[in-house]
This record gives structure tokens, sequence and C-alpha cells, in this order.
């Protein structure tokens, strides 16, 4: 045996030279780094093409709306995983194949069967009984599981989910919190000028002396224990109570009694007015004054309730109810409705059934700055890989405080990266942006301030 194979023989029983064991460590660290950036990279093509799947449904909405001759619009629907302080879409039940994404859209189109019952009434290409520029007719007062039926009759394909991972961040510019006062006979009065809070931009204001981040439109607490009525979380809680968290469900639900309107139709043909109302006389409350100066009579039917949604997820924003659409006129032309129904629903009060309350969703558009309408899509909520950023707990949820910072920095870091997907007013075309767009480039310090677009105010 010659000397060569002897030491070759002696090297492979002692092992790595120490030259060796450094360039293995190197190669490891290079690879995992690779890994990282790999996955890294993943979770960025996750959010991308999801933005690119919804500004395709946008311009397939669209579409439809100038090949049919009717209007057609996309709903949005975000039921929060958590209390709702955050948007956020994964729960902490979740766990790889079980996860089931809590927000979506979908299109829809006309209900046809409403659009043949109206034949006294000329609605051109609006979306009934789910978008009316007034609340006159009388077939649009259903009970809220009616509401729900329409929906599904007036859908168009399937419901599109968002991805692991992704979450629906804004769908619109600006969320305002109006402060209110008691009224006279019990209504409420919105103060002119005054509220709670500022207004809060789609990417969230950031508070430094309670290092508190305010989501666009999340759901706050603390702000509406301090409130005449709750104002927090758009049109998310009505005068039919508080809503509770359930663990179980790792979302805030209904209280056990839900209020909302009878069902009543109209009858043109007999002149006469029929539903529920004859059905269940003793769910009737205080009589509805916009039906009652209508058809020129005291109508009664406001009532609980109690069968289909007590006790079952209370969504933030409802595609059910059309709480939020994009929708397309047939010229192709882009608008939008908000909080249509939530308030006829969820708003009672012991002498005006239309009182304020939650009578809109407080989204504000700066449509003539930017030249129309955006929904936001971030990555979603990750409270492992983001648990640096989390230094407090939800007494509420037993789960971090995924709206309690440290710094502006960590507010920032928790949305980002996000993209932006903006309908063009006039022409109804979508196009997705990034925090690159002239309109976007947010920076941490922008969170101090309340201008959802800084750097075109400069």
């Amino acid at each position: 045996m010659s000397m060569t194979t002897n030491k070759l023989l002696r090297h492979q029983a002692f092992g790595f030279t120490l030259l060796e064991l450094l360039v293995s460590l190197t190669v490891i660290g290079l690879l995992s780094s690779m890994v990282f950036i790999v996955r890294e990279q993943s979770n960025d093509e996750k959010l991308s093409l999801d933005a690119i799947a919804l500004r395709d449904t946008l311009l397939q909405a669209r579409s439809l709306a100038i090949s049919t001759g009717n209007a057609h619009g996309v709903v949005f629907h975000v039921e929060n995983a958590g209390d709702g302080t955050v948007f956020k879409n994964a729960s902490i039940h979740d766990e790889g194949e079980t996860f089931v994404s809590r927000h979506w859209y979908a299109i829809i189109g006309p209900d046809k069967e409403a659009l043949d019952y109206s034949k006294l009434r000329d609605r051109g290409g609006e979306l009934p009984p789910l978008i009316k520029p007034s609340h006159n007719d009388a077939d649009t007062f259903l009970t809220l599981a009616d509401y729900v039926s329409v929906f599904e009759k007036a859908q168009i394909g399937p419901r599109r989910y968002l991805s692991p991972g992704v979450r629906i961040l804004a769908l619109s510019d600006i969320d305002v919190v109006y402060e209110y006062k008691k009224g006279r006979h019990g209504a409420d009065d919105r103060i002119k000028g005054g509220h709670l809070s500022s207004p809060r931009p789609w990417f969230g204001h950031y508070d430094k002396a309670s290092k508190t981040l305010y989501p666009w439109g999340a759901y706050n607490r603390e702000r509406d224990a301090a409130a005449y009525i709750p104002t927090t979380g758009l049109d998310y809680e009505g005068y039919d109570g508080t809503i509770p968290y359930n663990p179980a469900l790792d979302t805030n639900v209904n209280p056990d009694e839900v209020w909302g309107r009878i069902q009543l139709i109209w009858d043109f043909n007999t002149q006469r007015a029929s539903g529920s109302t004859a059905n269940y006389p003793g769910l009737v409350g205080k009589y509805d004054q916009d039906a009652s100066k209508l058809y020129g009579r005291r109508l009664n039917y406001m009532g609980p309730d109690t069968s289909y949604l007590a006790k079952k997820p209370r969504p933030v924003v409802n595609a059910h109810w059309c709480d939020f659409m994009i929708y397309f006129l047939p010229s192709g032309t882009a608008k939008v409705t908000n909080g249509h129904s939530r308030h006829f629903f969820m708003n009672r009060n012991a002498y005006n059934t239309t009182a304020a309350g939650r009578a809109e969703m407080s989204i504000e558009f700066e449509e003539k700055k930017v030249g129309g309408f955006a929904v936001t899509l971030a990555r979603d909520v990750d409270p492992d890989g983001d648990a640096h950023l989390y230094n407090e707990q939800n007494t509420l949820t037993g789960q971090p405080a995924y709206h309690k910072f440290e710094t502006v920095e960590d507010a920032f870091a928790s949305i980002t990266p996000f993209k932006r997907i903006h309908v063009e007013q006039v022409t109804g075309i979508a196009e997705i942006r990034g925090n690159e767009h002239p309109h976007m480039q947010i920076k941490p310090e922008d969170l101090l301030g309340h201008s959802p677009y800084p750097r075109l105010d400069e």
C-alpha cells in the first residue's frame, strides 16, 4: 500500500480537516440563505398572484357589464380571524391544509326575478335589490336571511378566496370615524365636523403615545367604550348590541338576538302588502317611516331575527349585504357603493327605526385626487414570523396584540409588502400599483399622519 493511500485512509478515519469543515459550513449557510430567499419570493408571489386575480376579476365584471348591457359588480367580504382589531385572514386554529380564507370577493349581476317583479319602475342597469339610489322600493326591505338568498341568486361564478398569507388591508382611501350625540326624541345626531378620532388612511394610523396602530376599518373596543355609540369597525356594531368574541371560532359573532326588518312584499296588482309581517305578527316592532311615507299608511315590520344569524360570525364587511362593491355600468364606467343595507338591518331605536347609529360605512374616496377607487391587499398577520414585533398580549383573545407596536417602523413592517388594485373611475380599467407608484410611496413616518397620499400633498 502506498504512502498516499495510507494518508487517505487516515484522513477518512479521522474526519474532515478544519478547512474542509469551514468550507462545508459556508456552503450550508449559502444554501440556507437561498432557501430563505426562495421562501420570501414565494410569499411575495402569492400576494402578486392574488393581486392579478383581483384585477382580472374586476376587468371581467366590466366586460360583462358592457357585453350584456346590465351593470355588474364585485362585492367584498372580510370576516376577521381574531377580535377585529386588525384585518386578519388566518386563525390560530388554522393548521396547514385546514386554512379557510375569511377574505373573499365575488362577481354579482342583476337579480332577474327582482327586475321582472318591478314592472312599474324602470331600474335601468341597476343591480336590484342590492344597489339602489334610494330605499323606497318595498321589495328591498328583506330579512337578513332573505338578503343572503338574493345575493346567492345574483352571484356569477364562484367566490374568489385570498391565498394563505394574504389579506385585505383596505377597501378605500379613508375610513372616517364620526362622533355622535343624543338628539331630539332619542335619535342620534352626527356632530358636524366632529370626530371621535381622525380619519384613518388605507395603510392605517399609528399613535405614538399608546403605541397603537389603528388599521383602516378595524374594530376598537377601547374607543367604542368612550363613545356615545359604537363608531369604529366601519359598520360593525349597531343597535342590535355588543358583538362578543367567540374563542372557539376565533372571531366576533352576532349577539343572541339580531335585529332586522321583517320581509314586506308589495303587490302592485292588488295594492296590498304581504309577506312575513302577516306570518309572524309577534315579531313586529316599531313602524317603518320610509315605507309608511311611500305607501301613505302605517307599516310595522321591524323585529328580531333569532333563527338565522344569531351567534354566527359577524363580518366587518359582508358581501352578502353588499357592504362594499365596485360596480360597472354598461358604458364601462366604474362606481362604488357602501353601507347599503347594514343601517336598515342593524340599527334599533325605541323612537325611530331609521335613526343614525350605523347609517353608513364611513368610507371615503379620493377619486378627485387619484381618479378612481382602490382595494389594497397585503401580507397577512404572521404570529410566528412577526413574533419579534409583538410585545403585548390581547387579554380578550389570549393572542398577541396585533395592533400594538413599539415603533412606527414595526407597525409599518407588519403591513408590508402591499399592493393596490386601482380602478379608473371614467374608463373602469383596473391596474396593479406597488409602493413605487407616484400615488403611493408610503414610508413608516407616514403612519403618523392622516393623509392617504402624503407625497401628493407635498
